[in-house]
Protein backbone atom coordinates (compact mmCIF):
# COMPACT_ATOMS: atom_id res chain seq x y z
CA UNK A 1 0.00 0.00 0.00
CA UNK A 2 1.38 3.37 -0.94
CA UNK A 3 0.24 7.27 -0.32
CA UNK A 4 -0.53 8.93 -4.00
CA UNK A 5 0.37 12.17 -2.86
CA UNK A 6 2.68 14.33 -4.52
CA UNK A 7 3.61 18.35 -4.80
CA UNK A 8 2.71 19.95 -1.56
CA UNK A 9 0.11 17.09 -0.55
CA UNK A 10 3.73 14.79 0.27
CA UNK A 11 5.10 17.24 2.23
CA UNK A 12 2.57 15.20 4.66
CA UNK A 13 4.86 12.31 4.67
CA UNK A 14 7.82 14.56 6.35
CA UNK A 15 5.26 14.43 9.36
CA UNK A 16 4.26 11.08 9.08
CA UNK A 17 7.84 9.75 9.24
CA UNK A 18 9.01 11.65 12.06
CA UNK A 19 6.22 10.65 14.09
CA UNK A 20 7.01 7.41 13.76
CA UNK A 21 10.12 7.14 14.43
CA UNK A 22 9.94 9.09 17.26
CA UNK A 23 7.14 6.47 18.32
CA UNK A 24 9.98 3.65 18.15
CA UNK A 25 11.82 5.42 21.34
CA UNK A 26 11.37 4.58 24.51
CA UNK A 27 11.48 8.15 25.43
CA UNK A 28 8.93 9.22 22.63
CA UNK A 29 7.87 12.87 23.04
CA UNK A 30 4.39 12.30 21.31
CA UNK A 31 3.66 8.72 21.67
CA UNK A 32 1.55 8.63 18.15
CA UNK A 33 0.78 4.92 17.73
CA UNK A 34 -1.55 5.81 15.05
CA UNK A 35 1.22 7.29 12.60
CA UNK A 36 3.52 4.64 13.44
CA UNK A 37 1.02 1.94 11.96
CA UNK A 38 -0.02 3.96 9.36
CA UNK A 39 3.84 4.80 8.15
CA UNK A 40 4.29 0.97 8.69
CA UNK A 41 1.15 -0.10 6.33
CA UNK A 42 2.24 2.41 3.44
CA UNK A 43 5.93 0.91 3.84
CA UNK A 44 7.33 3.95 4.57
CA UNK A 45 11.23 4.34 4.74
CA UNK A 46 10.98 6.98 7.77
CA UNK A 47 14.56 7.60 7.84
CA UNK A 48 14.54 8.60 4.42
CA UNK A 49 12.01 11.54 4.61
CA UNK A 50 13.50 12.79 7.92
CA UNK A 51 17.39 11.84 7.86
CA UNK A 52 18.70 14.31 10.02
CA UNK A 53 18.93 15.59 13.86
CA UNK A 54 17.59 18.61 12.94
CA UNK A 55 14.81 17.83 10.53
CA UNK A 56 13.37 14.64 12.97
CA UNK A 57 13.54 16.80 16.31
CA UNK A 58 12.28 19.61 15.17
CA UNK A 59 9.15 18.04 13.30
CA UNK A 60 8.43 16.66 16.78
CA UNK A 61 9.43 19.80 19.04
CA UNK A 62 6.79 21.16 16.07
CA UNK A 63 4.03 19.31 16.65
CA UNK A 64 4.45 18.93 20.65
CA UNK A 65 3.80 22.94 20.75
CA UNK A 66 0.57 22.29 18.58
CA UNK A 67 -0.42 19.52 21.03
CA UNK A 68 -0.11 22.49 23.81
CA UNK A 69 -1.15 25.24 21.78
CA UNK A 70 -4.58 22.87 21.20
CA UNK A 71 -5.12 21.93 24.66
CA UNK A 72 -4.74 25.45 26.23
CA UNK A 73 -7.39 26.66 23.64
CA UNK A 74 -9.82 24.04 24.50
CA UNK A 75 -9.18 24.40 28.31
CA UNK A 76 -9.95 27.42 28.07
CA UNK A 77 -13.47 27.76 25.61
CA UNK A 78 -16.45 26.59 26.78
CA UNK A 79 -17.42 25.09 22.86
CA UNK A 80 -14.29 24.51 21.36
CA UNK A 81 -13.96 24.05 17.68
CA UNK A 82 -10.74 23.47 15.96
CA UNK A 83 -9.92 23.71 12.06
CA UNK A 84 -6.94 21.83 11.10
CA UNK A 85 -5.87 23.42 7.94
CA UNK A 86 -3.63 20.91 5.28
CA UNK A 87 -4.35 18.37 8.26
CA UNK A 88 -2.55 15.77 5.94
CA UNK A 89 -2.36 12.36 7.63
CA UNK A 90 -1.73 13.94 10.65
CA UNK A 91 -3.18 12.48 14.06
CA UNK A 92 -3.46 15.42 16.32
CA UNK A 93 -7.19 15.32 17.07
CA UNK A 94 -6.74 11.71 18.54
CA UNK A 95 -3.73 13.46 20.63
CA UNK A 96 -5.21 15.80 21.80
CA UNK A 97 -9.50 14.85 22.04
CA UNK A 98 -10.53 16.00 25.72
CA UNK A 99 -14.32 14.31 24.82
CA UNK A 100 -16.04 17.40 24.22
CA UNK A 101 -13.94 19.61 21.41
CA UNK A 102 -15.16 19.53 17.52
CA UNK A 103 -12.61 19.36 14.70
CA UNK A 104 -12.59 19.69 10.57
CA UNK A 105 -9.51 18.74 8.65
CA UNK A 106 -9.39 20.92 5.71
CA UNK A 107 -7.44 19.77 2.84
CA UNK A 108 -7.21 18.65 -0.75
CA UNK A 109 -9.66 15.94 -2.00
CA UNK A 110 -6.61 13.46 -2.69
CA UNK A 111 -5.70 14.04 0.68
CA UNK A 112 -8.77 13.57 2.32
CA UNK A 113 -9.32 10.46 0.34
CA UNK A 114 -6.06 9.36 1.85
CA UNK A 115 -7.15 9.71 5.39
CA UNK A 116 -10.52 8.12 4.86
CA UNK A 117 -8.15 4.66 4.51
CA UNK A 118 -6.91 4.98 7.92
CA UNK A 119 -9.42 7.38 10.05
CA UNK A 120 -12.57 5.82 10.88
CA UNK A 121 -15.53 8.21 10.80
CA UNK A 122 -15.87 10.15 14.20
CA UNK A 123 -19.06 11.96 15.73
CA UNK A 124 -16.81 14.98 16.23
CA UNK A 125 -14.75 14.85 13.63
CA UNK A 126 -15.49 16.36 9.87
CA UNK A 127 -13.14 15.93 7.07
CA UNK A 128 -13.85 18.92 4.01
CA UNK A 129 -12.23 18.43 0.74
CA UNK A 130 -10.96 21.79 -0.26
CA UNK A 131 -7.73 23.65 -0.88
CA UNK A 132 -7.24 26.62 1.50
CA UNK A 133 -7.24 29.01 -1.15
CA UNK A 134 -11.07 27.74 -1.88
CA UNK A 135 -12.90 31.02 -0.83
CA UNK A 136 -15.72 28.95 -0.26
CA UNK A 137 -14.36 26.45 2.87
CA UNK A 138 -15.41 28.93 5.41
CA UNK A 139 -18.67 28.03 4.12
CA UNK A 140 -18.24 24.48 4.41
CA UNK A 141 -17.84 24.58 8.20
CA UNK A 142 -20.62 25.37 10.98
CA UNK A 143 -18.38 27.22 13.19
CA UNK A 144 -21.47 29.69 14.57
CA UNK A 145 -21.70 29.20 18.20
CA UNK A 146 -18.37 27.84 18.70
CA UNK A 147 -15.29 28.88 20.10
CA UNK A 148 -12.94 28.64 17.08
CA UNK A 149 -9.17 27.99 16.47
CA UNK A 150 -7.24 27.67 12.99
CA UNK A 151 -4.21 25.61 12.97
CA UNK A 152 -1.62 25.07 10.14
CA UNK A 153 1.40 23.15 11.40
CA UNK A 154 3.91 22.60 8.48
CA UNK A 155 1.88 23.95 5.68
CA UNK A 156 2.30 27.44 4.79
CA UNK A 157 5.88 27.68 4.38
CA UNK A 158 4.94 25.59 0.59
CA UNK A 159 2.44 28.75 -0.36
CA UNK A 160 3.66 32.10 -1.60
CA UNK A 161 3.39 35.40 0.44
CA UNK A 162 0.60 36.28 -2.01
CA UNK A 163 -1.33 33.15 -1.34
CA UNK A 164 -0.65 33.19 2.23
CA UNK A 165 -2.25 36.40 2.30
CA UNK A 166 -5.41 35.09 0.65
CA UNK A 167 -5.84 32.25 2.95
CA UNK A 168 -5.89 34.31 5.84
CA UNK A 169 -8.27 37.24 4.29
CA UNK A 170 -10.34 34.05 3.40
CA UNK A 171 -10.78 33.24 6.85
CA UNK A 172 -11.49 36.60 8.01
CA UNK A 173 -13.82 37.30 5.64
CA UNK A 174 -15.66 34.05 6.34
CA UNK A 175 -15.23 33.53 9.84
CA UNK A 176 -16.46 36.30 12.71
CA UNK A 177 -14.00 35.38 15.52
CA UNK A 178 -11.29 32.74 15.72
CA UNK A 179 -7.64 32.25 17.16
CA UNK A 180 -4.77 31.39 14.72
CA UNK A 181 -1.62 29.40 15.18
CA UNK A 182 0.46 29.03 11.99
CA UNK A 183 3.79 27.52 11.51
CA UNK A 184 6.65 29.52 9.89
CA UNK A 185 9.76 29.58 8.69
CA UNK A 186 12.50 32.09 8.73
CA UNK A 187 12.98 34.14 5.84
CA UNK A 188 16.25 33.00 5.98
CA UNK A 189 15.20 29.24 4.25
CA UNK A 190 13.11 30.64 1.16
CA UNK A 191 13.82 29.05 -1.73
CA UNK A 192 16.88 26.90 0.45
CA UNK A 193 14.55 23.84 0.14
CA UNK A 194 17.29 21.75 -1.52
CA UNK A 195 19.85 22.07 1.43
CA UNK A 196 16.44 20.90 3.80
CA UNK A 197 16.93 16.92 4.20
CA UNK A 198 13.23 15.83 4.04
CA UNK A 199 11.82 18.70 1.90
CA UNK A 200 14.18 17.89 -0.74
CA UNK A 201 12.60 14.62 -1.65
CA UNK A 202 9.81 16.12 -2.23
CA UNK A 203 8.63 18.78 -5.46
CA UNK A 204 7.69 21.33 -2.89
CA UNK A 205 9.33 24.66 -2.28
CA UNK A 206 10.04 27.17 0.67
CA UNK A 207 8.23 30.05 -0.75
CA UNK A 208 7.37 32.20 2.63
CA UNK A 209 8.64 32.77 5.70
CA UNK A 210 8.53 35.27 8.74
CA UNK A 211 11.05 37.04 11.01
CA UNK A 212 8.41 37.27 13.58
CA UNK A 213 4.61 37.43 12.02
CA UNK A 214 4.08 40.79 11.71
CA UNK A 215 3.61 40.75 8.07
CA UNK A 216 1.15 37.99 8.61
CA UNK A 217 -1.42 41.14 9.97
CA UNK A 218 -0.02 43.68 7.26
CA UNK A 219 -1.56 41.02 4.94
CA UNK A 220 -4.78 40.78 6.93
CA UNK A 221 -5.05 43.49 9.49
CA UNK A 222 -8.18 41.97 10.67
CA UNK A 223 -5.67 40.02 12.83
CA UNK A 224 -3.93 40.64 15.89
CA UNK A 225 -0.41 39.29 16.61
CA UNK A 226 -0.63 37.55 20.22
CA UNK A 227 2.59 35.86 20.14
CA UNK A 228 5.40 34.42 18.38
CA UNK A 229 7.36 31.65 19.95
CA UNK A 230 10.45 29.73 18.14
CA UNK A 231 11.02 26.53 18.41
CA UNK A 232 14.85 26.27 19.46
CA UNK A 233 13.90 25.84 23.48
CA UNK A 234 11.40 22.71 22.99
CA UNK A 235 13.68 21.56 20.74
CA UNK A 236 16.61 21.37 22.47
CA UNK A 237 14.38 20.32 25.85
CA UNK A 238 13.40 17.23 23.99
CA UNK A 239 16.91 16.08 22.75
CA UNK A 240 18.23 12.55 24.34
CA UNK A 241 21.63 12.08 24.71
CA UNK A 242 24.20 12.08 22.68
CA UNK A 243 22.41 14.92 20.84
CA UNK A 244 21.94 17.05 24.04
CA UNK A 245 25.28 17.69 24.43
CA UNK A 246 25.16 19.75 21.30
CA UNK A 247 22.23 21.82 23.03
CA UNK A 248 24.33 25.02 24.06
CA UNK A 249 25.06 25.21 20.00
CA UNK A 250 21.88 24.74 18.88
CA UNK A 251 20.82 27.24 20.99
CA UNK A 252 22.77 29.66 20.04
CA UNK A 253 22.86 28.91 16.26
CA UNK A 254 18.61 27.91 15.59
CA UNK A 255 16.53 30.81 16.72
CA UNK A 256 17.81 32.91 13.52
CA UNK A 257 16.45 29.85 11.19
CA UNK A 258 14.35 27.79 13.00
CA UNK A 259 10.84 27.61 12.63
CA UNK A 260 8.32 29.80 15.10
CA UNK A 261 5.05 29.67 15.83
CA UNK A 262 2.53 33.11 15.08
CA UNK A 263 -0.66 33.31 17.31
CA UNK A 264 -3.18 35.46 16.08
CA UNK A 265 -6.39 36.79 17.03
CA UNK A 266 -9.46 38.26 15.18
CA UNK A 267 -12.41 39.76 17.42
Amino acid sequence: MKAQLSGISETALITLAAHARDFEREDSVLKDDISADIARQLGLDCEAYVPSVTSYFGVVARASMFEDYVRAFAAHHANPLVISIGSGLDSLFNRVDDGRMRWVNLDLPEVIEQRKRFYPAHERVRDVARSLLDPAWPDDIDWEGYDVAIIAEGVLMFFSPDEVAKFVRIAAEGIDAFDLAIDMISPKLVGQEGHHGAVKRTSAGFRWGSSDGSDVVDMCPALQRLDCVNYTKRFCDILPMPHRLASPFYRLALPPVNNRMGIYRKS
